[in-house]
């Protein structure tokens, strides 16, 4: 297969993962959050026009960093995902290098990031592009809903929004494109997080 083939059956591998699954925790990471993913990747790279290889592992990647999840796998699951994509891979007879490509760039997507080269950066740079848009508010409800679903348990909103601004704190967009458009309105959604914050009561 060609490197474009190879892209569109992972996607449709991945989309048959997902397909029919009900789950109750899937309520940030499902097929639609995987998609967006994959959609801001080939925004990325179309910026940086690379190849079709490079294209493909960064797709591949994209697909499958939250596969772990399925498998309700939430302290390791970007090991997970690398492992399904590791042996859908092979089964394909990819060649060894793409693999380990595609597998380096999942696993770079655990928090804290820390990407090698620009392929991991895109990866985790399409990640977390919510944190630099308008989509940043509606997603993170949905990720608190689901960490709430999971853990069974009800956050309080201070203790909430006091780690998504140590995450949004800490956190840095690693791709010149991604820093160029999406600091200055992540650094603005930080603010209204932290005005959110003040009106809390004690």
């Amino acid at each position: 297969m060609t490197y474009q083939e190879l892209g569109t059956f992972c996607k449709n591998y991945v989309a048959q993962l997902y397909a029919g699954r009900t789950d109750k925790f899937l309520i940030f990471h499902n097929l639609a959050h995987t998609c967006r993913v994959v959609e801001r990747a080939e925004q990325i790279l179309s910026y940086y026009q690379l190849p079709d290889r490079e294209r493909f592992v960064v797709i591949a990647a994209a697909l499958f960093h939250d596969v772990g999840y399925l498998y309700n796998d939430l302290v390791a699951h970007e090991e997970t995902g690398a492992a399904v994509a590791n042996k859908l891979l092979q089964s394909q007879n990819v060649d060894e290098e793409d693999i380990l490509e595609v597998l380096g760039c999942i696993l770079a997507t655990s928090l804290p990031q820390h990407p090698t080269g620009l392929l991991q950066s895109i990866v985790c740079d399409a990640d977390l592009f919510h944190l630099g848009t308008s989509e940043f508010f509606p997603r993170d409800a949905l990720m608190l809903a689901e960490t709430e679903v999971r853990k069974g348990i009800k956050i309080a909103p201070r203790t909430w929004i006091e780690s998504t601004i140590e995450l949004m704190e800490n956190h840095h967009f690693h791709t010149q494109y991604c820093k160029m458009l999406l600091d200055g309105p992540k650094g603005t959604n930080l603010e209204k997080l932290k005005i959110k914050l003040e009106q809390i009561p004690e």
